[in-house]
């Protein structure tokens, strides 16, 4: 099984590649991720995604950012924080659509 993984941290003037596919399946993701209010401010300004593909399918995680760095033994908020939920889609590739979506725990 070949895997690739794509993150929104790369050096500067590095080029990431996507095939066609898998920046429709990053749009449908994205449309559907703000078309839901996903995010509390309505947009991806405090959010990291990040893409890994797997053979025929792309799996796409919204990470919401923490508002401040937690504090010894304080624990996360789980699917979501004060930005708003962490969601992961599952993406086909053939064609590109939804195949199934899930909040973190």
């Amino acid at each position: 099984m070949m895997m690739s993984l794509y993150t929104a941290s790369f050096a500067h003037g590095e080029t990431v590649k996507l095939s066609g596919r898998e920046a429709e399946a990053v749009s449908l993701a994205t449309r559907d991720f703000i078309a839901k209010h996903y995010s509390r401010s309505g947009d991806l300004r405090h959010y990291t995604v990040e893409m890994e593909r797997r053979n025929r399918t792309v799996e796409i995680v919204f990470l919401p950012d923490e508002p401040r760095p937690l504090r010894p033994n304080e624990a996360g908020t789980g699917s979501g924080t004060a930005y708003g939920l962490c969601v992961t889609y599952i993406m086909s590739l053939s064609p590109p659509k939804i195949a199934r979506f899930y909040f973190a725990r």
